[in-house]
């Protein structure tokens, strides 16, 4: 696994790069207790360059606001057997994205190649070739 994370997340980041964006990965856990996979951290710290990829894990912020499993379900997922995040769980991780991309540098911004190779018309136009 450690293998497939770190080469998927080396061509994430060469694209963010190449667009003047930065790569920023959150961690959502599906269940209150549970935590990140070792060899997926592995895999990000080994992949990050300084300030072009950021890793935002929710799981406290969650489980401070969630005393028990079932709270944990009720308040982030949509159902209890639909773990899409809830509303409230968007805001909170929204919240903690920002504050952590706050303390970050500016990026450049993107050369015009890139933006007409990555953009939506572009790439219908050609489909419809």
């Amino acid at each position: 696994m450690a293998e497939a994370a770190r080469y998927l997340l080396t061509r994430l980041v060469d694209v963010c790069q190449r667009s003047g964006s930065r790569l920023v990965i959150v961690y959502v856990p599906s269940r209150r207790g549970e935590r990140c996979a070792a060899p997926f951290l592995q895999a990000v710290r080994d992949v990050a360059d300084g300030e072009r990829v950021v890793f935002v894990d929710v799981t406290k912020a969650f489980e401070r606001d969630a005393p028990t499993p079932e709270v944990f379900v009720a308040r982030f997922f949509v159902h209890p057997s639909d773990h899409h995040p809830s509303a409230r769980a968007h805001r909170l991780m929204a919240d903690l994205v920002l504050e952590r991309l706050a303390s970050r540098r500016p990026l450049a911004a993107p050369t015009a190649s890139l933006l007409t190779q990555y953009s939506a018309p572009h790439r219908l136009a050609e489909a419809a070739q």
